[in-house]
């Protein structure tokens, strides 16, 4: 069985809890815990698996590609009692991009050209060498778990790959994700265009 809505913790493992930092204290470094809930005008005794939340001080690694804002799932989301199915959890993307309308925001990252991904470094690796201009088909899925396929153009000249770290001096530091691949763009952009033949 499971917690239910409506449930009252009254204790755990025994342990009165009246606050849910009670709970979070009984809880910690433990397996499994035995809840004594009240249910139905009843007490009712629960054996439940914990588990274990990677909660980072918060977003540290943000990706910006083809207008996806991808990171590791955040707090909020784990919060919600959905087993992430990647590290890839693209939180937001941005208007006039070639993912707006194509890819929706809250959803996990799966695969890139049927590449699998599961960290964001495996984002990086299966995007390094796709070119500018190259159509790609990205799989996801929602907080549900419902999967959907999407293909977008990749347009490194108006929407270059970058990658934003929180480091240890406190401050949001920038650089280039794809320098190969965008800087080949760039180039292109810069060389002027061919002479038209005089007459």
């Amino acid at each position: 069985d499971k917690l239910r809505e409506g449930d009252v913790v009254l204790a755990v493992d025994d342990a009165p809890t009246a606050t849910f930092r009670d709970l979070e204290a009984a809880a910690i470094d433990k397996e499994a815990v035995r809840l004594t809930v009240w249910r139905d005008r009843a007490e009712t005794a629960l054996t439940l698996a914990t588990e274990k939340l990677d909660l980072t001080p918060g977003t540290d690694r943000v990706l910006v590609w083809a207008g996806i804002l991808l990171q590791k799932p955040h707090k909020a989301v784990l919060e919600m009692g959905s087993s992430p199915r990647t590290q890839c959890y693209c939180s937001y993307y941005l208007y006039g991009s070639p993912a707006a309308g194509r890819v929706k925001a809250c959803c996990f990252l799966l695969q890139v050209n049927a590449t699998p991904v599961h960290t964001l470094d495996d984002f990086v690796a299966a995007v390094a060498n796709i070119p500018d201009g190259d159509s790609v088909r990205l799989l996801t899925a929602d907080l549900q778990g419902q999967q959907a396929a999407a293909t977008l153009k990749t347009d490194y000249v108006f929407w270059p790959s970058h990658q934003f770290t929180f480091g240890p001096d406190l401050d949001w530091h920038l650089s280039d994700l794809m320098p190969t691949a965008q800087n080949g763009a760039r180039r292109a952009l810069a060389e002027p265009p061919p002479a038209l033949p005089r007459d």
